[in-house]
C-alpha cells in the first residue's frame, strides 16, 4: 500500500510513490512506452512487448548515438553535441575523436564535424525551404542563435528563442513567419517571409504547404500574406 500513496508532490497534486520509480526503470531498459488509452499513457515491461533484448555495449551505444546525431543535425561541434546530450564538452570532444568515420569540415571559417558518408551526400537538392512547427527540434536547438535568428526578424523572435513560433526556414536560417488554418475541408496556409524569396524558394515554400496539406488529407490553399508574430501559447 505505500507505493500508491499519493504523497510525492507535482503538478499542484500529488503522485503515488510508484510513479518514481519509472525513470529508473526506463534507464535500465525495464520498461517502454506502451499504446496510449485516449489522452493517458501507458507502460509495458520490456520482455514482454519486445521479447528478450541484448545487451549492447556502452561505448558502442555513445558511438552510434553521437554518429546519429551528426548525421541529422551535422555538421556540428563538439559544444553542440554536449549541449545536446546534456555532457560536459571535454566528454563530447574525447567522444567525437574515438569515432574514426567522422570528418573534420570548415562551416563559414568555424571547424564543425560529420559523418564521412554523409560528404558525398551534401549537395544542394534545392530543397533548402522548410515550414518548421512550433517548438521544432531544429529552431529549438540550434547554435549559434545569431546565425539561427537574423536582425531582420520581428523582435519578438529575438527574445533568446523562436521556438513558440511557426517559422519560415530558408538555408536553415529563420526566415519568415507561417500559419495554418482550416476552414471547412481546405487548409489554408499562409506564409509571410521577411526576406526577399527567389521563385524557386516560393516555389519551395508552396510545395511544402502542399505536403502539411497531404499529411492532413486535405486540399491546401496558398498565400503569401501578412502573418502576425503570435506564440503558440
Amino acid at each position: 500500500s505505500w507505493a500508491t500513496e499519493a504523497v510525492f508532490p507535482a503538478f499542484a497534486a500529488h503522485w503515488p510513490r510508484w510513479h518514481l520509480a519509472l525513470r529508473q526503470a526506463a534507464i535500465e531498459g525495464l520498461i517502454v512506452f506502451g499504446p496510449s488509452k485516449g489522452n493517458r499513457v501507458t507502460f509495458a515491461r520490456t520482455d514482454q512487448w519486445l521479447g528478450p533484448v541484448s545487451r549492447v555495449d556502452g561505448d558502442l551505444a555513445l558511438r552510434e548515438v553521437c554518429r546519429r546525431y551528426l548525421h541529422a543535425y551535422g555538421p556540428a561541434t563538439h559544444v553542440e553535441f554536449a549541449r545536446w546530450f546534456y555532457t560536459t564538452p571535454r566528454a563530447a570532444q574525447d567522444l567525437i575523436r574515438s569515432i574514426d568515420d567522422l570528418e573534420e569540415v570548415d562551416v563559414e571559417g568555424w571547424l564543425a564535424w560529420l559523418p564521412r558518408a554523409d560528404l558525398d551526400a551534401a549537395v544542394d537538392d534545392g530543397a533548402r525551404v522548410h515550414l518548421a512547427p512550433v517548438y521544432d527540434a531544429y529552431v529549438v536547438g540550434c547554435h549559434p542563435r545569431a546565425q539561427l535568428i537574423p536582425e531582420s526578424a520581428p523582435p519578438e523572435l529575438r527574445k533568446g528563442t523562436a521556438a513558440p513560433f511557426p517559422v519560415l526556414l530558408v538555408d536553415g536560417v529563420v526566415s519568415g513567419l507561417w500559419e495554418r488554418r482550416r476552414r471547412g475541408k481546405v487548409l489554408q496556409v499562409r506564409v509571410d517571409p521577411f526576406v526577399t524569396l527567389s521563385r524557386a524558394q516560393q516555389a519551395e515554400a508552396e510545395r511544402q504547404a502542399g505536403r502539411i496539406g497531404a499529411i492532413l488529407g486535405l486540399p491546401v490553399e496558398f498565400e503569401f500574406d501578412r502573418v502576425d508574430p503570435r506564440a503558440h501559447l
